[in-house]
C-alpha cells in the first residue's frame, strides 16, 4: 500500500485533531490512518499528552491501540479495493475488538 505524504495543512489538522481528541478513525482516507499510526508511534509520549493530558500506562496503551486500529482501518480499505472481502472483514473484526477496549474519551 503507497502512501502519500501529507501536506503541510494536512498535518497541522492532523496534530489540531489529535490535540483536542478529535478523532473518528472510521472517517479517514488511508492515507491520514497511516500517517496518524506512524505519527503515533514515533512521538508515543507527545500525542499521550496531546490527548489525554498524562504519558500514565493507560493512555499509552489507548495511543498504542489507536495506531493499531488505524493500520488494520487502512488495511481493510485496502483490502476492500482489492475485492478481498474476508481479508477485510478479518481486519475490521481486529478494529471492532481495539475500538470496543478503548476508554470512553479515546472512542469516537
Amino acid at each position: 500500500m503507497a502512501t502519500r505524504k501529507l501536506t503541510p495543512e494536512e498535518m497541522t489538522s492532523l496534530r489540531e485533531s489529535i490535540k483536542d481528541c478529535d478523532i473518528n478513525l472510521d472517517g479517514e482516507s488511508q492515507d491520514w490512518l497511516l500517517v496518524f499510526a506512524d505519527l503515533c508511534e514515533k512521538e508515543l509520549r507527545e500525542t499521550c499528552i496531546a490527548m489525554f493530558g498524562d504519558v500514565s500506562g493507560v493512555s499509552q496503551r489507548s495511543v498504542i491501540d489507536l495506531a493499531q486500529y488505524a493500520r488494520y482501518k487502512a488495511g481493510a480499505m485496502d483490502a476492500r479495493e482489492i475485492w478481498s472481502i474476508q481479508e477485510a472483514i478479518r481486519l475490521e473484526r481486529k478494529c471492532e475488538h481495539i475500538y470496543n477496549m478503548l476508554p470512553e474519551k479515546a472512542r469516537w
